[in-house]
Order: structure tokens, then C-alpha cells, then sequence
């Protein structure tokens, strides 16, 4: 990590981290009308996400929704995911206290960011790189700070993820994809020539040659339908489970790599999951051992997948992990 004036250099894992709890109030009369003369101090109230957050820590907050909530609302960080009911736009990161996105160098396994003039803490004091030098280490303090996501340490275990991605074109896997939000198994796959599925964003940038596609989650829409429902009174508890039809998941940009017959074979499944015409858990279905799981024509509901414990034929591997 390299710390200049007003620079600031970091392990691209890590920027995400650089939150800063930094937040003041702007009226004296919590009853003024919007758009009302306002002065300093004073108390500010925000209606909420869902529910309470657990913590107002940033090192110490757990769950995507309130990262999504108090990344908008309270902290601070070099860039954030703006408000917005288009999908694409929700999930493309903003300049925040940076003056821009950032560069990256060394595979982008380090970013680094110029800080903005004028950004201080609501006592007037500036925010330097010290400060978000010092935000990053505490999220490798967990002998100290606990209550806080372990998954964020994981992320930067790149040696393991390639060491994984190693194992599985060596036992002959001639794809490569991954369930974390690392790009370690993609850069290990473009090194290699071997095609590879992201998770979770386009990471195309990664892995120009050999990525494939991914699928991608917008969370920012429903965060916003939901805060909107809690704002006009009518939000009540539910289950919720995104779908295509919604807009919650998708799928990335094709790499070179996707024939157009692939691709034309992609849109018209895509086309029989939104009418519900093709659903991909309906038997006969059978796990690892032959054992029929699903009769035919029956389909597994989503509470029975939550509840899976099995395998279907033909996965190599334990439901124990």
C-alpha cells in the first residue's frame, strides 16, 4: 500500500472497506417545511430500510441491506452504488470522497484513488488518507472488533481461490466459474486460455479473452421500492425472492467467446423462464447415488431448495462441502 499527500492506494478487495462514519445534521427545527432556510446543527432523522441496523459500525455491519442503507445514508467511501430504479445505473459505482473511480495497476489487484479537496468530518476537520488508511485496518482487527462480516477477510484469500481454480483445470475442467465476488479464478482462467464464468457483476475486464458471462444481482430497485413502501406507510413484513421477471437477477455481457447460436440458445431459454414454460427443477430428478429425488413432472418448490441436502447425479463433490 502506498499513502501519498492526497492519494490513496489500496488492495481492490479492500476499497470497498474504506467506509467512513461521517455524518452531520443540517437543521435546527425538525419540523421545517423541505426546502426551508436550515442551519447548522441540530438533529437529523432518516426513515429507515427495513429494519434496525445491528450496528452503526462500519467494520461491524453484516448483511447486504444494511450496507446498501448505511452506504447511502451515513457513511462515506471513496466511491459509492448511487440511488436508482435502473438496474445497470444502482450498480455502477459513483465517485465519492474520490475524484473519480479510480485506476488500477498490477491486474487491479491495486487501486488508487485521489481524495476530493474540501471533504471533512462534520466538525469541519479534513478527511485524509490517513483516515481511510486507518478505516481498511480495522477490518483486519478482529481479535479486536468483532460482530463484523468474516467473509471480508476471505475475499482476499487470492492465493487459495487460484489455488482452487489450479486444481480444477489440472483434474481437467475445461471451465472454470466461482460463488465469490473475487476475480483471482478468472485471471487464473485467462492465463490459462480456459473459458470462465464470473458471479455476481461483469468482470469482463478480468478475463478479456476467456470470460464467458455472469449472473448479476440488482439489489438498488427493491432497496428502493421498499424504503419508498416504509416512507408512505404501506411496507409490511414479506418474503422476498428476486426473479428475472422482476429485473433482480440477469445475465452480463457475452465474451467473444459465446457463439450467436449460444446466444440464441440463451435468449430462448431466458424467454421460456420469464413465461414459465421451462423450469429448470422439475423432475425426474436424482441425486449422486441414483436415488430418485423428484418424480416426473413434479417440481421443487423454493422452500424444499432452501432445505436441499443433496446433490444431483452426475455432481462430483459432498452436500457436506
Amino acid at each position: 500500500m502506498g499513502i501519498k499527500r492526497k492519494s490513496f492506494a489500496a488492495a481492490a478487495a479492500t476499497v470497498v472497506l474504506a467506509s467512513l462514519a461521517a455524518c452531520g445534521g443540517n437543521s435546527s427545527d425538525d419540523n421545517k417545511e423541505p426546502g426551508a432556510e436550515s442551519k447548522a446543527g441540530g438533529t437529523l432523522y432518516v426513515t429507515g430500510g427495513i429494519r434496525q441496523p445491528a450496528y452503526l459500525d462500519p467494520q461491524r455491519t453484516y448483511t447486504g441491506v444494511d450496507i446498501s442503507w448505511l452506504g447511502r445514508t451515513v457513511y462515506r467511501s471513496l466511491v459509492q452504488a448511487p440511488n436508482s430504479t435502473d438496474a445497470k445505473e444502482s450498480a455502477t459505482p459513483v465517485p465519492d470522497l474520490a475524484t473519480d473511480t479510480g485506476e488500477s495497476s498490477d491486474d487491479a489487484k491495486v487501486w488508487k484513488f485521489t481524495l476530493k479537496d474540501g471533504v471533512t468530518w462534520q466538525d469541519g476537520k479534513d478527511i485524509t488518507c490517513e483516515d481511510l488508511k486507518y478505516g481498511v485496518s480495522r477490518t483486519f482487527a478482529s481479535d479486536i472488533i468483532n460482530g463484523g462480516p468474516p467473509y471480508a477477510i476471505s475475499w482476499l484469500d487470492i492465493p487459495k481461490e487460484t489455488r482452487a481454480a489450479q486444481s480444477l483445470h489440472q483434474a481437467g475442467a475445461d471451465v472454470l466459474g466461482q460463488n465469490v465476488d473475487s476475480p483471482a479464478t478468472g485471471q487464473y482462467a485467462e492465463s490459462k486460455g480456459i473459458p470462465w464464468v464470473g458471479y455476481d457483476s461483469d468482470a469482463h475486464t478480468f478475463a478479456p479473452k476467456q470470460w464467458l458471462t455472469a449472473a448479476v444481482y440488482h439489489w438498488g430497485p427493491y432497496y428502493l421500492r421498499r424504503i419508498k413502501a416504509a416512507m408512505d406507510g404501506s411496507w409490511k413484513p414479506a418474503f422476498y425472492y428476486g426473479s428475472i421477471n422482476d429485473g433482480f437477477t440477469s445475465l452480463a455481457p457475452f465474451g467473444p467467446k459465446v457463439s450467436a447460436k449460444t446466444k440464441k440458445a440463451i435468449a430462448a431459454k431466458l424467454k421460456a423462464l420469464k413465461n414459465h414454460t421451462f423450469y429448470e427443477f422439475t423432475g425426474p430428478l436424482y441425486d449422486q447415488s441414483g436415488k430418485l429425488r423428484v418424480p416426473k413432472g413434479k417440481k421443487l418448490t423454493l422452500q424444499q431448495l432452501y432445505a436441499m441436502n443433496w446433490l444431483v447425479k452426475g455432481v462430483i463433490g459432498s452436500p457436506k462441502g
